[in-house]
């Protein structure tokens, strides 16, 4: 009776793990596009290090009209390339747990200590993702540091004109550029 529980159990959790990003991305929201999903959606689910990456390349792409200094340049580069390396690090050990858990129920049976094991990469896995969290918000907290108050001023903005209409269910110049591509 026992094992049969088990397996119940960790089919059921076999399957929550498979289907949840399917239900992630949808939206109780009536703002869907073609695809089924709302820009306002697309922004709320941004990670932290891609809202990072995307501050970074905003700063990068308009280094002239907010007049970044060379140092401030390299600062901001060295800084990317330090989230990236953790970032591809902490994805790939996060890849290997779901890959071992997905082993793990695979089997016909699933033990008690099969359970146990499950439980602490879950673990494990969560403890990557926060930290990989963390590790982007000091990255925005490093790069706000690096700029001046009116560059910062001025990054807001090209933020908002970029990326704000996205919160408010408009559709930013950059998806109307896209829909017309896909025309």
């Amino acid at each position: 009776m026992n094992k049969k529980i088990g397996i119940l159990f960790a089919a059921f959790l076999f399957c929550a793990i498979q289907l949840a990003p399917a239900f992630a991305n949808r939206c109780s929201l009536d703002k869907h596009g073609m695809d089924g999903e709302c820009s306002e959606c697309r922004m709320d689910m941004m990670e932290m290090d891609d809202i990072f990456f995307h501050k970074a390349y905003l700063i990068f792409k308009n280094a002239d009209e907010i007049k970044l200094g060379d140092d401030q340049k390299a600062n901001l580069k060295s800084l990317k390339y330090k989230l990236k390396r953790s970032t591809i690090a902490k994805d790939s050990e996060i890849e290997v747990y779901a890959l071992d858990i997905k082993e793990i129920l695979s089997q016909d049976e699933v033990t008690k200590d099969d359970l146990a094991k499950i439980n602490d990469m879950i673990d494990k896995k969560y403890e990557l993702k926060k930290q990989k969290a963390k590790d982007a918000v000091a990255a925005i907290v490093d790069l706000k540091k690096m700029v001046t108050k009116d560059q910062m001023k001025r990054v807001k903005e090209l933020w908002e004109e970029s990326y704000g209409s996205m919160k408010r269910g408009k559709m930013s110049k950059r998806d109307k550029m896209d829909k017309m591509d896909k025309k």
